[in-house]
């Protein structure tokens, strides 16, 4: 069956469920990476590897920002121009954004080898744990191409609708990354720098076989001759501006984050910054097959609003909100009845600190508040509405949770800012539905 017969020939309910699961295994593959991750970086190097590890973060979710400003954009034109059946222009949007990110690759390396120490230090890093930072960054800045050209092809992979492919190509670079690292840790004793190149080798790996498989499958090829013809300004500006939402998302995810910590350090010093931190993780866990879903449904939008079908876009929204609903009840009633459970499996540390468990259930209740904002930012995305994906996406994590999380604090001290995010969101996710309905196609 050919590509375009899959999306047409197939109802949006088992389109959405083919493409959504191999995402939402992908995603959950990853965290049980970082997961495993951490477990060898505490054992090879101790807490200073921890802490460090801590700083790379924010910092590796920034480049991952940047590089979701092209290739997501750039994803959705994809769906849509394969809507159209217009395969020289498919080939025409990845020649632009593996030309753009190849762009972003160069200025970030240049930049952030030149300013690394003041860029460690601003994300904070302190004289204690500089080394372990830097070592891991200098590998990371050096290579930056690798990662962004892996997260860029992962985006493109899925907006051909080759999820399949996707998953399997996910779970190679883990398993890579899963063998090699301990050895570059435990064999070599290479620190820091062992657990960088080895994330870096399981994507680069990896990176040269999709990059082959898209070639061979008449997704991407190019002539020498015909670069400057093949780069188009309005590719990467229309790109840029609907990307937009998904790399302010993660920007103003990043923000919080550090707005989250200083508030914790106030009112609870390190045992509430430590408890925020879990919470986080855990949050990143269960929002993982939401996640999974809008990464199902983008394609599917893209391809229908490329053809004119506005009748199926329709029902894989509802049908993604059903599924969300059906998915948050879940969430819900796991975080009322085993918040305290799920705190534990980080030791017993932890636990016993009074009221622990109200951060677990708290920012979790975001949860599904969040996941169906998502949608509807992840669906105006796919439409080329840019300014409402936009706005959708960081009015409850963001525009409104900011203000909320800095009055509430203030008011009521630590548990404000904890009930600042599910507050936030419901704010949040009153307005979306708000505009969805005002302008939906």
């Amino acid at each position: 069956m050919k590509q375009n017969e899959i999306f047409e020939k197939n109802s949006v309910k088992r389109l959405l469920i083919k493409f959504s699961i191999p995402a939402i295994l992908t995603m959950l593959l990853q965290a049980i990476y970082n997961l495993i991750d951490s477990i060898y970086i505490s054992h090879a190097i101790g807490n200073d590897g921890l802490a460090a590890m801590g700083i790379v973060f924010p910092i590796i979710m920034l480049i991952m920002a940047l590089t979701n400003l092209i290739s997501i954009g750039g994803g959705s034109l994809i769906s849509i121009a394969f809507g159209k059946n217009d395969h020289f222009q498919v080939n025409k949007i990845i020649f632009n954004i593996y030309f753009y990110e190849f762009v972003l690759s160069l200025s970030i390396m240049i930049f952030c080898l030149i300013f690394i120490k003041p860029i460690l230090f601003f994300f904070g890093s302190s004289e204690a744990i500089y080394t372990y930072v830097y070592q891991y960054m200098l590998v990371i800045f050096f290579t930056v191409i690798i990662q962004i050209y892996f997260t860029a092809t992962y985006t493109i992979l899925r907006s051909v609708g080759k999820l399949k492919e996707r998953l399997y190509a996910g779970a190679i670079s883990i398993v890579i990354n899963v063998i090699i690292t301990p050895i570059f840790l435990f064999v070599f004793n290479m620190g820091m720098f062992g657990a960088a190149w080895g994330l870096i080798l399981s994507q680069g790996i990896v990176l040269i076989f999709l990059i082959r498989f898209l070639a061979c499958n008449g997704f991407f090829r190019y002539e020498t001759k015909r670069i400057t013809s093949m780069l188009k300004k309005n590719i990467f500006i229309e790109s840029i501006s609907i990307g937009a939402s998904s790399c302010f998302r993660i920007a103003g995810s990043i923000a919080v984050l550090i707005l989250v910590n200083h508030i914790a350090d106030t009112f609870g010093g390190a045992n509430s910054i430590a408890l925020c931190g879990v919470s986080y993780k855990v949050m990143m866990i269960l929002i993982m097959p939401a996640m999974g879903l809008i990464q199902g449904n983008q394609p599917i939008i893209g391809y229908n609003y490329g053809a004119g079908r506005i009748d199926r876009i329709n029902k894989t929204v509802n049908f993604s909100v059903f599924l969300t609903i059906i998915y948050s009840i879940f969430v819900v009633v796991l975080l009322i009845l085993f918040s305290k459970t799920i705190l534990y499996i980080w030791g017993k540390e932890l636990y016993t600190i009074k009221n622990a468990y109200f951060y677990i259930l708290l920012i979790n209740l975001a949860t599904p508040l969040i996941s169906i904002q998502s949608i509807i930012s992840g669906y105006f995305q796919a439409v080329k509405k840019a300014l409402l994906a936009g706005i959708t996406a960081l009015l409850g994590q963001f525009i409104i949770l900011v203000p909320f999380l800095i009055a509430l604090s203030i008011l009521y001290g630590m548990i404000g800012s904890l009930i600042a995010f599910p507050l936030s969101n419901s704010v949040g996710l009153i307005i979306s539905v708000w505009l969805y309905k005002k302008y939906k196609i």
